[in-house]
């Protein structure tokens, strides 16, 4: 898998490594991109909470959001295209720590798999987020990985009571305030895709996916206002998904730094087609039929005195008076998708053009979910235990339903928590989470499905 969402063969990616920089977040991006489509919701933004970070980037009428260059670490980028991701460092292995000023932090340092979490018995003692949902009773001993993994509570309890008794303060008043915190973190790298370009995140579907992201999903979707959430099945295993719905792909790129003013016809013409007979015998000597290949062209620039570039799609074929008007309503229109306004009467500057060539390959095909012959959700109802929610004191009692017996059409008021194998998905009260007939937890905030 490619930064810019593309499977290649293992031989071309060795020239050139770097393209696989996001590889694994931008497969769960594509994964979402597909089911998306598959559903008919056109609008993602996709919510990637794994065990060190969490990954979100913005799906606008099916269409993915690029960027020319990703900030790796302070100062230090990469210039290839590649799908838009926001990352944070807030996952479940993320540690909570108290800074110089007294103040409680979270991430970005993380506990990782070894020795991971204090709860997971392999030698951490500092207190992580999936410590502190242990304590607030959000995950549960007995359930991790399908009952795979004991987790232990009291050793969870003891690393979060060091914050506890900086602070003087009350265990789960500290474990809620861990989530509160990477929640306020998480929400900001949302911002970085929306509201900070214009996008209002109102209009959008949160997809959340990762093993982390369902225990915290509810909370920073009624914090945003977001009104819909989507959680597919497997969410643990979903970018592993979206690799399967992947196709081949080729990117050529070609420098220009002109105006698109004074480019030819010709000129652009010409450019595009030698990238075309450049990425099409790549695609061949991977095995691939030229004549089944997709070809995509795009136009990377920018208006007269800015400072970074736009990507835009650009029409097939020879450009003529009509294509290029296409072209430059294009660049226009992407614009004012990405970043809330259009100047159509400022120049053009093409940086560069480039070419993207898909190979297609054979897509997954979702499965039915079965419908429930006799019984009710009661079939589903593991047991009621106590959970510490948001905005409450002390523990309230939460029904925790398993995810493989629930059926088409279940629904499920908040406060609940559905508990599967890779994850935990936590609904609060006023959340109405409705089964779809591919499994999928269709969860609205305000109690309407």
């Amino acid at each position: 898998m490619q930064s810019h969402g593309g499977l290649v063969e293992s031989e071309i990616i060795k020239t050139v490594p770097v393209s696989t920089l996001m590889s694994g977040p931008v497969a769960g991006v594509l994964g979402a991109q597909f089911l998306g489509t598959a559903l008919g919701v056109d609008n993602l933004l996709t919510f990637d909470m794994g065990g060190t970070s969490t990954d979100v980037s913005a799906i606008t009428a099916g269409e993915l959001t690029y960027a020319k260059r990703h900030q790796i670490e302070w100062d230090i980028y990469s210039v290839l295209p590649m799908v838009e991701i926001n990352s944070v460092g807030q996952g479940g292995g993320s540690i909570a720590w108290i800074d110089a000023a007294g103040a409680l932090r979270v991430g970005p340092r993380s506990a990782g798999a070894y020795p991971g979490p204090a709860c997971y018995r392999r030698g951490g003692t500092e207190p992580t987020i999936t410590d502190s949902n242990l304590v607030r009773g959000v995950l549960q001993t007995d359930t991790f990985v399908g009952g795979e993994i004991e987790l232990d509570e009291d050793a969870a309890g003891a690393a979060l009571g060091t914050v506890a008794d900086a602070f003087g303060g009350d265990l789960l008043d500290v474990a809620q305030g861990i989530y509160d915190i990477a929640n306020a973190n998480m929400m900001e790298a949302i911002r970085g895709v929306t509201i900070y370009k214009g996008i209002d995140p109102r209009e959008y579907t949160l997809l959340s996916f990762g093993s982390a992201g369902g225990q915290h999903i509810s909370a920073i979707a009624g914090e945003l206002g977001i009104r819909q959430i989507l959680v597919p099945q497997l969410p643990g295993a979903f970018s592993a998904f979206g690799l399967i719905c992947s196709d081949l792909k080729f990117d050529a790129t070609r420098p220009v730094v002109r105006q698109l003013g004074v480019l030819s016809d010709s000129e652009l013409t010409e450019a595009f087609a030698e990238l075309e007979r450049e990425g099409l015998a790549l695609l061949e000597a991977q095995g691939i039929d030229p004549a089944q290949a997709l070809v995509q062209r795009w136009l990377e620039g920018h208006y007269v005195g800015q400072t970074w570039e736009t990507v835009a799609k650009a029409p097939p074929g020879v450009l003529d008076e009509t294509r290029r008007a296409e072209l430059e309503e294009e660049f226009h229109a992407t614009h004012e998708r990405l970043w809330a306004f259009r100047a159509d009467d400022l120049p053009i500057v093409v940086v560069n053009v480039r070419v993207s060539i898909l190979g297609p390959v054979e897509k997954p095909r979702l499965a039915d979910l079965p419908t429930r012959e006799g019984g009710g959700l009661e079939d589903a109802l593991m047991f009621e235990r106590a959970v510490r929610l948001p905005q409450a004191n002390g523990r309230g009692e939460v029904p925790f339903y398993d995810r493989a017996r629930l059926r088409v059409d279940d629904v499920i008021e908040g406060p609940a928590a559905v508990v599967e194998t890779t994850s935990t998905t936590l609904l609060l009260p006023g959340d109405a989470c409705r089964v779809d007939r591919h499994g999928n937890l269709r969860i609205a905030k305000g109690g309407t499905v």
